[in-house]
Order: structure tokens, then sequence, then C-alpha cells
């Protein structure tokens, strides 16, 4: 064969086994979902199960959730070039998701169901005519972009959900919501800090990294802040929290305008290492930095 028909093949079966593994994420939860709908017995390996298990084997409900609410699960992202997918091929998985997830409705109408596949067509074409891995080699940052855009896309929405579903399960099962300051998941990166895997990553490349990768937190939590602001319109709070605020109307508003205030500081001052903006001048002004 020659290499551009060689290229299309391992480029078919790249993009197949995308979509098998997407396809088959979606069926992991519909699944799930299956177990929800008809009461069957817990599904395995699910929180439910597990406690369940536990407790039958005569483990004391104060042992597990002492054990469940100190626990650590660290996951790493690594820096290797042949991950770094765009953040624009990310969007598309997640769409796949959502259309096979309104094709699982049984209420669909015909059209809906044309519009669906209509749907996936035009996101297979698409990617087939895209390129899905950059051309030129990555550098340390695009690889920390890359994993920024998982956590922006994927995890950020994910992982409060799961803590939400697990307190629930604590609660039922155990008798207690889990703590508020419980950090079971945390996360640790290589990228930006390989020191053995790449020789382009100095002292310098480090600092830059974490510094991009603060100012992009900080942007994250301004768009949780922001949407806050919106929310919490209340004029009832407690005395303490209308203490710290000194008084006035809608005090959550006040005190998490005061928090955005810090935040757009905070992104400032790590976007100025990127700009001819001296940083010390940002650190002059009044607000505090987070």
């Amino acid at each position: 064969m020659k290499e551009e028909e060689l290229a299309k093949i391992v480029r078919s079966f790249s993009l197949f086994l995308n979509y098998a593994n997407v396809a088959e994420q979606h069926h992991r939860i519909r699944r799930r979902r299956e177990y929800q709908l008809l009461g069957r017995r817990p599904q395995k390996y699910s929180f439910e199960e597990s406690f369940s298990t536990l407790r039958k084997s005569g483990v004391s409900k104060k042992k597990i959730f002492d054990s469940l609410s100190t626990q650590k699960v660290n996951l790493v992202f690594t820096a290797h070039p042949t991950e770094v997918k765009r953040k624009s091929q990310i969007r598309k998985n997640i769409e796949i998701q959502e259309i096979l997830e309104r094709m699982d409705q049984t209420k669909m109408t015909s059209h809906e169901k044309k519009e669906a596949r209509t749907s996936l067509k035009r996101i297979i074409a698409n990617n087939w005519l895209t390129e899905e891995v950059r051309s030129e080699r990555p550098t340390p940052l695009h690889e920390a972009q890359s994993g920024l855009n998982h956590i922006e896309e994927c995890l950020w929405d994910v992982i409060p959900k799961w803590y939400s579903h697990l307190s629930a399960q604590t609660n039922q099962f155990l008798g207690r919501d889990l703590p508020l300051e419980s950090s079971i998941i945390q996360f640790s990166s290589w990228m930006g800090g390989d020191r053995d895997g790449n020789p382009f990553v100095k002292a310098k490349t480090t600092k830059e990294i974490l510094y991009y990768q603060r100012k992009e937190a900080c942007q994250l939590y301004l768009g949780e802040v922001e949407k806050l602001i919106g929310e919490l319109t209340m004029e009832v709070a407690s005395p303490t929290l209308i203490s710290r605020v000194g008084g006035g109307p809608r005090p959550y508003q006040k005190l998490l305008i005061e928090l955005k205030k810090k935040l757009e500081k905070t992104k400032a001052y790590f976007e100025s290492f990127e700009s001819e903006i001296n940083p010390e001048d940002i650190l002059k002004s009044k607000d505090k930095l987070l």
C-alpha cells in the first residue's frame, strides 16, 4: 500500500477506537441508570453495594465512615505527547455522549431521531477532515493546556456531582453526610515538571506553567463566583455573615463581590508574568490577592 492509503486506514481505526471508547463510557452510564430506575439489587462495585457488603460483614458504621472520609485518591496528569488532544476534540466527544443520551429516550419523535443521527454524522465527518494531533511537537505549555482542558471540560462539573452522590450514600447507609472539608480526590501533575523525559523542561519552564495554571484556576473559579452572585440574592443571613460584610442588603452578594475582586486581582497578577506589566504594580493596588 502507498503511504497515503496506509495513513487513511490507520486514521480510520484511530477514530473508530475513539468512538468505541465514547460508546462504552456511555453504555456504563446507561447500565448505571437502569439499575437505579428498575430498583434492582445494588450494582456491583457501586457505593451502595460496597457499603452493604461491609455492614453485613460486621464492619461498624463509624469505621467505614472514618476510613472513607480520610482516604486520599491522587490522580496524576502525565506529560505524554501522544495524549495531547485539542480542546475541540474533547468537546466533540462530550457532544457525542450527549447525543447518545438523547437517543436513549423512548419518547423521541422520528424527526428528533433523524436530527440526532444527522448530528452524529456531522461530528464524524468533521473529525475525519480535522487533524486530531498537532502537526508540530507539543511544548510543555501545550501539555499543561491539554491537562487543563480535561479539567475544564470534564472534571470541573463531574467531581462535585461525585461528592454529592457519595455524601447521599453515606447519609443513607452510614447515617452521616460526608464532611464539607473532606478531600478524597486530589490531583497532581507531571506537566511542566518532568525532568526525566523532557530535556526542554527547565526551572523557568516549570515556573511559567505553574503561573499559567494558577491563572486558569482563577478563571474557572471566577465563572462559578459570578454564577453565585446571580443566584444568592437572599436578604436573610446568619449574624456571623452579616457582621463579616458590615451589614446592608444582600449580604451573600457583598461577600462574593469581594471574593470576585480578589480573584480578578490574583488572575491579573499571574497574567502579568506573560506580558509587559510589572507584577509589583498590581500588588500596590488596595485590593488583596486571594
